[in-house]
């Protein structure tokens, strides 16, 4: 479901903004957590998982893309680098909590339940993020895109990013 999902993270992407395909992420990772902590069956076992593995898939695309898209071009590959780092020390941490919950009845539920927490903490956060200036002058809303790299950049003078924007 990760990859099928990374495929239609494009169009989804092009027609809605990279913001949003983030926020649908964290919603259905906190969705198919919870249901598979719940499970009480093979079929919700597996609905739950396939969640999980489209929010991810959605992640793996527009969580770089739009982080990538905010950062000020001097510094965007060390952005990106940390948002990578931030994944692998996430598989690290959800290693960890495997084994603290190894001994626990139940112990995979609360290890499912627990990584519904990043999740729960990031679409709050998405949501107080502007819009990609890219996808914004992409789609027409150029106004919008120079709003947004001025409250970014914290400087009036976006004028040649935001030429480099339009020409690309």
């Amino acid at each position: 479901f990760a990859a099928f999902s990374c495929l239609a993270t494009a169009p989804l992407t092009t027609r809605f903004g990279p913001r949003v395909a983030v926020a649908l992420s964290a919603g259905l990772y906190i969705a198919g957590a919870i249901m598979v902590a719940l499970a009480n069956d093979f079929s919700m076992l597996l609905v739950g998982r396939g969640t999980l593995g489209i929010a991810i898939g959605l992640a793996s695309v527009a969580v770089p893309m739009l982080t990538s898209e905010l950062a000020p071009p001097d510094i965007r590959g060390m952005v990106v680098t940390l948002t990578n780092m931030s994944i692998v020390f996430g598989q690290v941490l959800a290693g960890v909590a495997n084994g603290a919950f190894q001994e626990t009845d139940s112990g995979w539920r609360w290890s499912f339940g627990v990584a519904a927490i990043p999740a729960l903490v990031q679409l709050p956060g998405v949501l107080c993020l502007p819009e990609s200036p890219r996808w914004l002058s992409q789609v027409g809303r150029h106004a919008e895109a120079e709003e947004t790299l001025r409250r970014i950049r914290a400087t009036a003078d976006v004028a040649a990013e935001l030429a480099d924007i339009r020409a690309e």
